[in-house]
């Protein structure tokens, strides 16, 4: 029978800046992330890719996947819907200059999503 390996792909640390005050380090939500068992954690801050390269390099210290992401505030016609981008390669973010697109439509952040590698 195959291992089943859990992750949790929505996961915040204290670089989101939410309402809720998640006050967590990156390396915070890896510990815990390890102590209940998973296998790997995305990290999604609400519109910034801060703590990702933290959270890269402390997972690979403590043998937890880290899949970097970002949660997008997008603008429809009628609301402000939330993206989860995951798997982004933040070296090409880096390497292109790219802005995230924050308050954009949908598609757009789709767009820029696949233009980074992530779904």
């Amino acid at each position: 029978m195959k291992e089943v390996r859990e992750f949790d792909l929505h996961g915040h640390t204290r670089f989101s800046r939410i309402p809720e005050g998640v006050n967590h380090s990156p390396q915070e939500v890896i510990d815990r992330a390890s102590e209940v068992g998973l296998a790997g954690i995305a990290i999604t801050g609400h519109d910034t890719l801060e703590g990702i390269e933290e959270a890269l390099n402390y997972g690979a210290r403590k043998d937890l996947i880290v899949i970097p992401g970002v949660e997008i505030t997008s603008r429809d016609q009628w609301s402000t819907p939330h993206i989860l981008a995951l798997g982004i390669n933040p070296d090409l973010i880096s390497r292109r200059q790219t802005r995230m697109p924050t308050l954009q439509p949908i598609d757009r952040i789709i767009a820029w999503t696949h233009d980074l590698e992530g779904v």
